[in-house]
């Protein structure tokens, strides 16, 4: 980490990290939270991160998202669940940042956009001692309890972290009506919409016009009911992920992991209400959908299965705004893996990170897959999940989706054809363990490596380019709009 020469402003894109309880990561003595929020910026030309800090402790900040400038929403994944809304009233620098014009990095963030998280949390009593809450701290008040302070969070120092100014802060805390909340989005007519995993339910939190909690959040508590084949994972319904339907600003679809369903739900504007809809998408079951991403037209919805590991093409009809699955694509598993009887250590020849091929052909256009002249292995034909992985955040760029792939530690690229349907999956492996989420910014991949690893930095290729020391990061967001 570092910087190498004069940055712009067009080069710097400015990032937030959540993190996850870990074994891993020391207890602080003061009883507070090990978990935190941190602030970051990376250069797009080199690939590198720089001035990292850590902003605040929060307990289980598992999802961000970018809200209003200066404003971040945060999930804290516990039993009772709780969104932590942070107003900056201060900015971190950027290193030669000039004082006046647009600073990138402040857009809004809507449901559905996958470059958006949001986890933060700070609880300051009257006498300005700090209070972390969670693990020891004191209880969070009902409601939005606000708190104040002038709080400048200070990250071990070593040769790979740098100093930032303080930054002034104002905390609101709100419970979600749930238990176990693991996504986060923000609608311009709702407010702000959490996905509660563990009891399957979607909480709206309305937002006054500086995008602060109105008083008495949440607001409305929509609960689902459903299960599935999985013994352990499908007993009940679990919000997984909210997004916007493609084309569709008054349609939220909630992938349920539980029910193996994307469910419906309209956006009443008047009342500031979601009125369920029923179900847009039924998914073959033990698919145990988690996240999607919409195709570039929006014809097609991918779905990835954490349980089934396989990614799923859905035919989209946006009159109706429901879908039929068409097919699915197995995601690719570290080079050497058992694919359910087939063998694809194969990979001879290839000079690099190890990449396994699943799927009835060979991926072009990625270096390290059998194409015609290029030095990679052989691809070999297989139809069926590879044993070991464990699907995480489905991304599209342009026409290739990524997958993070937990278990195996590593992420997934597959072509999209022209018909839409999802190409066979070229394995990169990662330089550490656990991916559980990953932000484009292309040519680059940022990814959180939950396990081990910290972030990690990679081009299209596997090439590690940086790693962000940060522990057990869990998301990573950007308010840029990102094309």
């Amino acid at each position: 980490m570092g910087i190498d020469r004069p940055l712009t402003r067009r080069d710097s894109v400015e990032l937030w990290i959540g993190t996850y309880p870990s074994d891993d990561v020391p207890q602080p003595s003061d009883g507070g939270p090990a978990e935190a929020v941190w602030h970051a910026w990376f250069d797009r030309v080199t690939g590198r991160f720089h001035d990292l800090q850590l902003l605040c402790r929060v307990a289980s900040p598992s999802f961000l998202a970018v809200g209003r400038p200066g404003v971040l929403y945060a999930v804290s994944e516990k039993t009772e669940g709780e969104l932590i809304v942070l107003k900056m009233d201060g900015t971190p620098a950027r290193p030669h940042d000039e004082p006046d014009g647009e600073h990138p990095g402040r857009h809004g963030s809507e449901c559905g956009d996958q470059h958006r998280c949001e986890d933060c949390e700070q609880q300051v009593p009257e006498d300005g001692d700090q209070q972390r809450p969670g693990h020891g701290g004191q209880p969070h008040p009902e409601g939005g309890g606000q708190h104040r302070s002038d709080y400048s969070a200070q990250t071990p120092r070593d040769d790979s972290t740098e100093s930032l100014p303080p930054v002034g802060m104002t905390t609101q805390i709100v419970r979600t009506g749930g238990a176990e909340p693991c996504h986060v989005c923000v609608h311009p007519a709702l407010g702000a919409v959490v996905a509660n995993y563990g009891s399957g339910s979607v909480a709206v939190i309305r937002l006054d016009a500086n995008g602060l909690p109105l008083p008495g959040g949440p607001h409305q508590v929509l609960s689902f009911r459903g299960s599935g084949p999985v013994s352990g994972r499908q007993a009940s319904a679990h919000a997984h992920f909210v997004f916007l339907a493609a084309g569709d600003s008054d349609t939220l679809l909630v992938s349920d992991l539980g029910s193996d369903k994307v469910r419906r739900c309209r956006i009443e504007r008047v009342g500031q209400r979601l009125i369920e809809d029923g179900v847009a998408v039924e998914l073959p079951a033990g698919t145990g959908p988690r996240h999607a991403v919409f195709s570039k037209d929006g014809r097609w919805l991918y779905v990835v299965g954490e349980l089934d590991g396989r990614i799923h093409q859905v035919a989209w009809d946006g009159a109706t705004a429901s879908g039929v699955p068409v097919g699915s694509t197995p995601v690719a598993g570290r080079g050497g893996l058992s694919v359910d009887g087939c063998d694809t250590s194969s990979a001879e020849g290839f000079d690099g990170p190890q990449v396994a091929v699943c799927g009835d052909s060979p991926v072009e256009g990625f270096a390290g897959s059998a194409v015609t002249g290029g030095a990679g292995p052989s691809a070999v034909g297989c139809d069926r999940p590879p044993v070991g992985v464990q699907p995480s955040h489905l991304s599209r760029v342009g026409s290739t989706l990524i997958a993070g792939v937990r278990l195996a530690d590593g992420l997934s690229m597959h072509r999209l054809a022209p018909d839409g349907s999802v190409g066979p999956g070229v394995f990169r492996a990662l330089p550490g363990s656990n991916p559980r989420h990953h932000l484009d910014l292309p040519p680059w991949h940022l990814v959180a490596l939950q396990g081990h690893g910290g972030v990690a930095v990679v081009d299209s290729d596997g090439r590690v380019s940086d790693v962000a020391p940060v522990p057990a990061p869990a998301c990573i967001v950007t308010g840029v709009e990102i094309g």
